[in-house]
């Protein structure tokens, strides 16, 4: 006991000599002064642990000490310490000592991570010491970083107070132009008479691109406002576009056909339900050589197939076969595909056989099966295919092997060798057992960029999954085909906690779940989509305020980045649509289309099988949806299931009709 007293009273007079060795030395010396006795109490790791922890709760002294020793005791790790101790320096206002450790780390090490962010330190130091070399050092980093509007801006405010107006106004100009956050402060340096047509052009458009529809239509208007003649087909585009993404399709058409944009004024029009000019304007764009329009005329036709007029589609799909053969397989799919939901599986059955015949695609050689199978109930068994050899298991795959009575082998659990065993590799481990999650994050995704050995690759996926950076793992891995060894990285059990418990509150299987979440967002908590979803499950604002007034879990608005309220909010949604639709394959169509759009679907439609239902949805980017969750639910099921037919033909054979 006296001697627990004795060596606990000897680490208190330890750290207060720290304390007072901090004050006495400050300087990078420091370390050198340490005696043998003080470094035998923590490990060479624990320095830099130790250093980081003071640096974050704000003693800068007791930062700079344990840094101070970490450089000299953990070389592997120099960069990281002088990093922390420069912020910690700079904190204490010994601006001229930060810069001496960070143009140390810029000028030894070349190979690092955040280099860009040790040189943007250095320029800002500098220029708060208002030095002369700041001008210098802040151009240099312009000219290497141009897409660092921040310093751009900055660089662009001080050639202003340098009276260098022409170079502060292009670079005002470029800052504006971008969607930096610092557009609108930029924007206010100009004058109307300093923007072109052509900038308020490239404003819109780049506007468009992510997604900031109702912005750039502003520019594009202003564009038009100045009258201009030669660049008004460019404005036209660029406004056009702009408001098919708002959906204002009757506006967006007049525009296209103006630009003679036939192929986006045809699909403006059928989107606008415009079906009275689409039909005055189709002689005029079956003559248009365009083979994008081939495109509109199936989606014409599918319509007016599903408004029960067959002979009107065939004879669309037949005029699209003889003068698109561009779309001859599309077009003969779509026709095949007419005859099949008018229940002629005879023709049906020709059309799929001769597409599968030429094309070898599994997709119509289920079908072929299925218009057969009213006359031939085994079917599918006499047709069986080999899959042994098959590690990329598509949508098709699956089905074929559930209807003939095949297994889809279970998975294991697997981790990568270690063979990258390299200096960054070491670096990696040892920033993970010290805890810094994001720093560890960086260096591997720095890492995957530098090398493309596969299994190398694969092992750094892993740690990043690891690390629950799982939108990257995958990422990573998708450069390559799929392989069962790498199953856990690409469907990881994310969230699994938060998943779990939300399932079991609203009757869910947590599988389904995690499917649609790995479809919406691969796993990014600051996911956002063109039509402002938010979050894990991608759920709207609108949205998650009608329910979140149904079961009150967060204020409101709620918070749609915080993992949690997220997925409460999604599974409560998807509880709702699994009690109205009763089907797996229709609650997930429900989710990306919304459930008005799928209650149109079954009304108009008698469908005998999911299958049928999910191969008809109008909507491509929903129906690729579909599948792609249910074949992430397929391979989640893997993991825990020896055979998972019964579930899939459950899925799949589920009638569907408005109930």
């Amino acid at each position: 006991m006296n001697q627990k007293r004795g060596k606990n009273s000897f680490f208190i007079i330890i750290f207060l000599s720290y304390f007072l060795l901090s004050i006495l030395y400050p300087s990078k010396s420091f370390s050198q002064n340490l005696t043998t006795s003080t470094l035998v109490i923590q490990s060479e790791t624990n320095f830099l642990y130790e250093g980081k922890k003071a640096l974050d709760n704000g003693d800068y002294n007791r930062a700079i000490v344990f840094l101070s020793v970490s450089i000299e005791k953990l070389p592997i790790l120099t960069d990281y310490a002088l990093l922390w101790r420069a912020e910690a320096q700079e904190k204490k206002g010994e601006i001229e000592k930060a810069l001496e450790d960070l143009n140390y780390l810029n000028d030894n090490f070349k190979d690092i991570s955040f280099k860009k962010a040790v040189r943007k330190k250095i320029v800002q130091l500098y220029l708060k010491l208002n030095s002369h070399v700041s001008d210098i050092l802040l151009k240099q980093y312009v000219s290497d970083y141009s897409d660092d509007m921040e310093m751009k801006f900055i660089y662009a405010k001080s050639l202003k107070n340098q009276g260098k107006l022409k170079e502060a106004k292009n670079l005002f100009k470029e800052v504006f132009l971008s969607n930096s956050p610092l557009s609108y402060q930029a924007r206010q340096e100009l004058s109307d008479s300093e923007l072109t047509v052509i900038d308020l052009i490239r404003k819109g458009e780049n506007l468009n691109k992510v997604y900031l529809f109702k912005e750039s239509e502003k520019y594009f208007r202003e564009a038009l406002s100045k009258k201009p003649e030669t660049y008004r087909e460019d404005i036209f585009k660029g406004l056009a576009e702009s408001l098919f993404r708002q959906k204002k399709y009757k506006e967006s058409a007049e525009l296209y056909k103006k630009t003679n944009s036939y192929y986006w004024y045809a699909r403006s029009l059928l989107r606008a339900g415009e079906i009275k000019t689409f039909e005055s304007e189709l002689s005029n764009l079956m003559k248009v050589s365009d083979p994008k329009i081939a495109k509109v005329l199936i989606s014409y036709g599918n319509k007016k197939r599903r408004e029960g007029d067959l002979k009107g589609a065939i004879k669309i799909f037949n005029e699209t076969l003889q003068k698109y053969p561009a779309a001859k397989e599309e077009a003969l799919w779509a026709k095949g595909w007419t005859y099949y939901m008018s229940k002629d599986y005879n023709r049906a059955h020709e059309i799929f056989s001769q597409l599968y015949h030429t094309y070898h695609d599994i997709k119509y050689l289920y079908w072929q099966c299925k218009a057969k199978e009213s006359t031939d109930k085994n079917v599918f068994q006499d047709k069986t295919i080999n899959v042994q050899n098959l590690n990329d298991i598509d949508y098709y795959t699956i089905l074929y092997i559930a209807k003939s009575g095949g297994t889809i082998t279970k998975v294991t659990s697997y981790q990568p060798k270690n063979v990258t065993n390299s200096e960054a590799m070491q670096k990696i481990d040892i920033l993970k057992r010290l805890g810094f999650k994001k720093e560890a994050i960086n260096e591997l995704i720095y890492l995957s960029r530098r090398i493309n050995d596969l299994n190398s690759l694969q092992q750094i996926s892993y740690e990043l999954k690891e690390l629950g950076n799982y939108r990257m793992a995958i990422s990573i891995l998708s450069r390559g085909s799929y392989k069962t060894y790498i199953h856990e990285i690409l469907y990881p059990l994310a969230y699994w906690n938060e998943i779990l418990e939300a399932s079991i509150t609203n009757d869910l299987d947590p599988y389904l779940v995690l499917s649609i979440m790995r479809e919406e967002s691969r796993f990014d908590e600051e996911a956002r989509s063109i039509a402002g979803a938010i979050g894990l499950m991608q759920i709207m604002p609108q949205t998650a305020l009608r329910l979140n007034n149904e079961i009150n879990i967060a204020k409101n608005p709620p918070n749609l980045y915080n993992p949690k309220i997220n997925i409460l909010l999604a599974t409560h949604y998807l509880k709702n649509l699994l009690k109205e639709f009763k089907s797996i394959a229709a609650v997930i169509a429900a989710y990306n289309a919304g459930e008005n759009a799928v209650r149109e679907w079954l009304k108009n439609n008698n469908y005998h099988s999911a299958d049928e239902f999910i191969e008809d949805i109008p909507f491509d980017e929903t129906k690729n949806y579909v599948k792609k969750v249910l074949v992430s639910y397929v391979q989640y099921k893997r993991t825990i299931s020896d055979n998972i037919t019964p579930l899939l033909l459950k899925v799949i054979e589920t009638n569907l009709s408005l109930r």
